[in-house]
């Protein structure tokens, strides 16, 4: 529990040094969710710091599922417990936390590998990572139907600009042969015509299927832009 905390110390002090509105809380989320598990787990459970390193998690992603619906209810069945005239001891079931599966892992990979092939201008590596029928749907509001079509309008896009793109996996899950990534991202565009850079930020939405190789693809793709200054 000691090294978490001085791995959390660590994680706030880098993110007030750091005076670049794009750089996000590294490692934070998944700190205080380790927090709140080893203070309900520990031989005399701590509820209160577990629930307060919970709640805190959820701040920086409401959506956790483990923390949300699976550890918060965890600490609220310990404080029934420990409010039932008929206890005997404050031992609560311990569960492991979630370990990141091989699945998840390789979700991120094909995210983050999507971020880098797109700053290479590596148009046919990109292209590659989704399925002939997907369907990708731009910041505009534009749905690009198909792998030629998609194709095309990267084209556009990388002949046109220079992107330096950063990607953040927020969720991954999967069921049978469907799964999604859903994540953070930042952008600065710069115009070959020499224009103005442009600074983006939003979120993005991959939904991915499992080929009969046992490789996933991109079937679905969304986007959301927004200007630095709306955030």
């Amino acid at each position: 529990m000691e090294t978490y905390q001085k791995g959390l110390k660590a994680a706030r002090e880098h993110k007030n040094m750091s005076s670049d509105p794009l750089t996000p809380s590294w490692g934070e989320p998944e700190l205080l969710g380790n927090l709140a598990w080893s203070n309900l787990n520990r031989s005399t459970p701590d509820l209160v710091a577990a629930e307060r390193y919970a709640r805190s998690a959820l701040e920086l992603v409401p959506y956790w599922h483990y923390v949300r619906d699976i550890l918060m209810k965890q600490i609220q069945a310990a404080r029934t417990l420990l409010l039932s005239p008929n206890m005997k001891d404050l031992t609560v079931a311990r569960v492991e936390p979630p370990q990141s599966s091989n699945i998840a892992k390789d979700l991120e990979k094909i995210s983050a590998d999507w971020a880098n092939y797109w700053n290479a201008k590596q148009l046919d590596s990109t292209v590659e990572l989704y399925a002939p029928d997907a369907v990708f749907l731009t910041g505009q509001g534009n749905r690009i139907t198909g792998r030629a079509a998609i194709r095309e309008v990267f084209k556009t896009a990388l002949e046109t600009n220079t992107s330096h793109l950063s990607v953040r996996s927020l969720v991954t899950e999967e069921s049978s042969n469907l799964a999604y990534d859903s994540g953070e991202y930042w952008q600065t565009i710069t115009p070959a015509s020499g224009g103005a850079q442009v600074e983006l930020q939003g979120n993005y939405l991959i939904v991915f299927r499992r080929q009969a190789d046992g490789k996933w693809l991109i079937i679905e793709h969304v986007w959301t832009v927004a200007p630095v200054e709306a955030w």
